[in-house]
């Protein structure tokens, strides 16, 4: 019955705080938001007794992702002139077809796991040696594709920060 509630407590708090960082106009409260999130995640992590998964969540996403988050929006200070040219700008036209396939891609991986509810429930219970294994085996590729991905953003990042830069 407790963990019941908890469950609850924390998907509540996860998928609030979760709008909030889509809602929230200045991005320093957006970003802190997303912090939550990451905790009410962990939390939900530590319910399912994936400790290893709960601890990477706050050491690498709420302790270092998102704390460097926070430096380069504030790094890049930007204000409401930075965001009305960002709504009316070019970018605005590649986020529809961008969103459109984040959905897609979440639907094809989670429609699996919808029909067949047992799928979900891992077998190693997110182990180190179960997540190194399937890490550095199976999902090789998209580990290597995730850590190009972060090495761009970080350039884009420091490009971005040069003002003066030609």
């Amino acid at each position: 019955m407790l963990e019941s509630i908890l469950f609850y407590c924390f998907a509540t708090l996860a998928v609030i705080t979760a709008l909030l960082v889509i809602f929230t106009r200045h991005p320093v409260y957006s970003v802190l938001y997303l912090v939550l999130t990451m905790f009410a995640l962990a939390a939900l992590y530590l319910m399912l007794h994936a400790y290893f998964v709960a601890a990477i969540q706050l050491i690498v996403y709420a302790g270092a992702i998102l704390v460097l988050f926070l430096f380069v929006v504030m790094l890049l200070n930007l204000d409401q002139e930075g965001e009305e040219s960002f709504r009316s700008g070019p970018a605005r036209w590649f986020a529809v077809p961008i969103a459109l396939s984040f959905v897609t891609e979440l639907y094809f991986v989670l429609a699996p796991f919808l029909q067949n509810p047992s799928k979900m429930i891992p077998s190693s219970e997110g182990t180190i040696e179960a997540v190194g294994h399937l890490l550095f085996t199976k999902h090789l590729l998209p580990f290597e594709i995730i850590s190009f991905v972060l090495l761009t953003a970080i350039l884009g990042v420091t490009v971005l920060s040069k003002k003066g830069w030609k």
